[in-house]
């Protein structure tokens, strides 16, 4: 009955795990101990103020950032920051017979002749 007890005492004052939120966007302001990004979401631009612990070397305002934050009560508090990375650019894949002929190849000569 004691082990009973014990046991769902500590469990009732376990911490409550914070989830960890990622986010990206633009860095419009920076300061000794605020990060200050722009995001859009759904057509809508949104701007993000994340507390610094520690500061965040080579950043500029103007990059797109990759961010990781935990709310703590009101807060916003920054554990990481990447630079995002610049999509690749596609080429348009050719269609028809492009694909398969090329065009520069000469032409041969009809059969029997």
């Amino acid at each position: 009955m004691a082990i009973v007890l014990l046991c769902s005492c500590v469990t009732g004052f376990a911490a409550e795990k914070v989830p960890v939120m990622n986010v990206a966007g633009k860095v419009v302001g920076m300061s000794d101990g605020l990060l200050i990004i722009e995001r859009s979401v759904k057509g809508k631009t949104e701007v993000m103020e994340f507390v610094l612990e520690k500061p965040v070397p080579d950043i500029v305002i103007g990059e797109q950032l990759k961010v990781s934050y935990r709310q703590k009560e009101t807060k916003n508090i920054l554990l990481r920051a990447q630079k995002a990375k610049k999509a690749a650019i596609r080429q348009p894949a050719q269609k028809g017979f492009k694909k398969f002929f090329d065009t520069a190849a000469p032409l041969a000569p009809p059969p029997g002749t």
